[in-house]
């Protein structure tokens, strides 16, 4: 798998979608359950304004 199957182009790198892309379709052709999805919220610095310049 590649980035050919992207549905839209993107703007940034696309190294590591594709990467991801690849080892969800070997998963798939291996037939390993694929994880559980994770309804954690993200991580925001609370002093993003100072700290993430």
């Amino acid at each position: 798998a590649d980035s050919s199957v992207f549905p839209r182009v993107t703007n940034g790198n696309l190294n590591a979608p594709s990467i991801m892309t690849g080892e969800k379709a070997s998963d798939h052709i291996l037939g390993r359950t694929p994880l559980a999805p994770s309804n954690q919220e993200p991580w925001i610095n609370p002093r993003w304004q100072v700290a993430d310049r």
